[in-house]
Order: C-alpha cells, then sequence, then structure tokens
C-alpha cells in the first residue's frame, strides 16, 4: 500500500501544480481553434509543427484522462469522464 499511497500522491500534486491546469488551458483552446488559425493564417508547411502540436497535445489529455480515472473515485464512467474522452478522442485524425 505504500507505492499505491505514493502514487495516488504524486498523481494528485501532478493534478494539482498550478501549471498543469493553464497548461491544460492553453493546450484546449488549440485543441479547439488550432486547426482553424493554421487555415486561416498560416502555409501548407506549417502543417507538420500543427500535427506535433496536435499529438502533444492528445498525450496530454491522454495523460490527464488516465491520472484521473486512478485517483478520483466518481471520474471513470462518469459525465466528466465521457466529455473527457471524447474531446481526446476527437483529436485523433
Amino acid at each position: 500500500t505504500s507505492l499505491k499511497s505514493n502514487v495516488h500522491g504524486f498523481v494528485i500534486r501532478v493534478l494539482e501544480h498550478p501549471v498543469t491546469y493553464p497548461l491544460l488551458s492553453y493546450l484546449t483552446v488549440f485543441a479547439l481553434f488550432g486547426d482553424d488559425l493554421k487555415l486561416a493564417v498560416f502555409e501548407k508547411d506549417m502543417d507538420l509543427i500543427f500535427g506535433y502540436i496536435t499529438l502533444i497535445t492528445l498525450l496530454c489529455f491522454m495523460i490527464e484522462l488516465s491520472m484521473k480515472a486512478l485517483v478520483l473515485a466518481d471520474y471513470v464512467f462518469g459525465f466528466f469522464f465521457w466529455l473527457d474522452f471524447v474531446a481526446t478522442v476527437s483529436l485523433i485524425p
């Protein structure tokens, strides 16, 4: 149980870190508007860079989803789980 409580504590500290929510908020804005911004403002040669940023965003969302599933008792299969899951899956091209 010591390892489990250490992992639980670590995950809680990461989720509650002052950088986590602003980072995820910026990534959410990118997920919502990044493709439109790319099409409206940038040249075709920027597609690869936007693809990498989208991949990083997808990975961050997957990590957040997994961490919340580990430590929040009522999260798995709840409303916010499905909201996060659908938002994460929508980033897959």
